[in-house]
């Protein structure tokens, strides 16, 4: 497993002021692939615009892990990638332990994108249009979420180029 800790500014902030929560990491497999890299990268941009010096809590514990993808964690609790259909995701916590996987190749984008959108309100409406709420400390109890697209095939056409990281978040 590899760990990527969270190092922006809130966390210079907390290490000055002195924050009672300790700031979130980020773990995925030792050899991530693409799509495993890119989710994980995502989760992080966008956490850091909106938890507050990285305060994040789950199920009332902070220290949170988020466990990106095909890891150790997600396989040893019954969440291996293999356990799902192609592009099903999942997003579920164990107490401070979050893990967001799914199947073939989007489906941990997929998780990641839920959850930045159903948890923390960001909301990415067109390639340049994107809704970010007040950065503030984020509280979740437990997690529990699974899908799957609605369409097997999900195409539109545009012509004026559109950012492939828009297309995979809607």
């Amino acid at each position: 497993m590899r760990v990527l800790p969270w190092l922006g500014a809130g966390f210079l902030a907390c290490l000055i002021v002195g924050c009672a929560v300790a700031p979130y990491q980020i773990a995925v497999s030792e050899n991530p692939c693409a799509y495993e890299a890119t989710a994980a990268k995502e989760l992080d941009d966008w956490l850091k615009q909106v938890a507050l010096n990285g305060q994040i809590t789950v199920e009332g514990k902070d220290g949170v892990v988020f466990h990106v993808g095909e890891t150790d964690f997600a396989k040893a609790h019954g969440l291996g990638t293999e356990t799902f259909k192609d592009e099903e995701w999942c997003i579920r916590s164990f107490g401070h332990d979050v893990v967001l996987t799914g199947g073939g190749r989007r489906g941990t984008l997929y998780a990641v994108s839920h959850f930045l959108e159903d948890q923390c309100d960001v909301r990415f409406w067109m390639d340049d249009e994107t809704d970010v709420p007040t950065a503030k400390p984020l509280s979740f109890g437990v997690l529990d979420c699974r899908g799957r697209p609605f369409f097997r095939r999900r195409n539109v056409f545009r012509a004026d180029g559109a950012d492939p990281r828009s297309a995979v978040r809607c």
